[in-house]
């Protein structure tokens, strides 16, 4: 949870709002602007929902947060970061990066054009 909270906050800017316990703390939520993530031991999340145990970490899911100023961001983050994807156009009308965190989970930053 430590390296976890860390990366959020040194690397994304991201605030803890509730962490607990406070001392090696097993929940935390965390934010920035309007963005929320609940992050959750896994040892102690497997504990209450033991079909986890079968899951591999990370991977098949792809969070996205919509961001201003993506450039910038994507600038401040790029070389302390794995970049997935770097930082492009869509056809849909947006720019786009992806990354992944420190736990193997996939983020996407959007920003519309």
């Amino acid at each position: 949870m430590q390296k976890t909270l860390r990366f959020y906050h040194e690397v994304l800017g991201f605030q803890s709002e509730i962490v607990f316990p406070e001392k090696n703390p097993i929940f935390a939520q965390i934010g920035k602007d309007d963005a929320h993530i609940m992050l959750y031991s896994r040892n102690d999340f497997q504990r209450e929902i033991p079909k986890l145990k079968q899951v591999k970490m990370g991977g098949s899911i792809l969070l996205y947060f919509k961001v201003e100023k993506i450039k910038d961001f994507y600038k401040q983050i790029k070389d302390k970061v794995k970049i997935i994807q770097t930082i492009h156009e869509t056809e849909y009308d947006s720019i786009e990066f992806t990354i992944e965190d420190c736990n193997g989970y996939l983020l996407a930053f959007s920003q519309d054009k």
